[in-house]
């Protein structure tokens, strides 16, 4: 595709009028062929598949995100749009900054081959510091369009990753508050049964309370069942562990776990990512 497309822009060269050619250098042509036709190939190679990449993550990324917990995808919503304008203004100051590069390139170029193919006409006027000095201002023009595209993408990835970690702070505080209320909800929906002891629950678990009061629920080895240090004060404490048939391990509820919440945010926060 490459090669066609440069086929077709020479025989659109060939075929304008004189008059034209005096606007632009001969250099300069041969310049934007070899230079816009390898930007042409990058587009319709890598970037192509890219499009591609993106947009399944975006879709799946939301999809993914409604399916495990729609409340905790709605707050991380409310964000994305930020993640999104971010990346696009980043990729069109980097598109503009790109195009006009490629112009100064050009017209640097353009003076380059000229001067080399007139050379014993450039020297037998004199004009080689001045034609260097033609060609180095021309380079100074796309250094300095370099420079304002280096400091727009250090930007742009400064505001998206900013953005980024804040929507960690806020998808894991709203998850946490998830997680506790599912805990209670199903607790008291499927409570534990009193003065049961459940052998096989750990005892290292961060929900117990050291040394409180039974209020009929224990948990532990059946040798120290009625050890204090064993002892929870409240049902979605003794509900939190695996082996007790209580509360979110109950068949029938449905608990925010903490998984829950690590794949939502990583699917929505990449979807929206996908789609700046």
């Amino acid at each position: 595709m490459t090669l066609k497309i440069r086929r077709v822009y020479l025989d659109a060269i060939l075929k304008q009028d004189i008059s034209w050619f005096d606007t632009c250098k001969s250099g300069e042509l041969t310049s934007k062929i070899a230079e816009n036709t390898v930007i042409i190939r990058e587009g319709l190679g890598e970037k192509l598949g890219n499009l591609f990449q993106f947009l399944a993550m975006f879709v799946t990324g939301f999809i993914v995100g409604f399916i495990y917990n729609w409340k905790l995808t709605l707050v991380i919503c409310s964000v994305a749009p930020l993640l999104a304008i971010g990346g696009g203004m980043m990729m069109k100051v980097m598109e503009d900054a790109t195009g006009k590069g490629l112009g100064a390139y050009a017209a640097a170029g353009g003076i380059a081959e000229e001067a080399i193919s007139m050379i014993r006409t450039v020297v037998a006027y004199g004009i080689e510091k001045r034609t260097a000095d033609r060609y180095r201002h021309e380079l100074a023009v796309a250094e300095e369009i370099g420079i304002k595209k280096a400091k727009a993408q250090g930007i742009g990835m400064g505001f998206t990753f900013g953005v980024y970690f804040m929507c960690y702070a806020l998808a894991f505080w709203y998850g946490s508050i998830l997680v506790k209320d599912s805990q209670n909800e199903a607790a008291s929906t499927f409570p534990p049964q009193a003065n049961v002891v459940f052998p096989l629950c750990t005892a290292d678990l961060p929900f117990i309370m050291s040394g409180a009061d039974m209020n009929s629920y224990v948990c532990g080895f059946s040798t120290y069942s009625n050890d204090s240090s064993y002892q929870f004060t409240q049902p979605a404490d003794i509900c939190s562990c695996t082996q007790c048939d209580c509360g979110c391990y109950t068949a029938g509820s449905s608990c925010v776990l903490g998984g829950d919440v690590t794949a939502v945010f990583f699917a929505v926060i990449m979807g929206a990512f996908a789609l700046g």
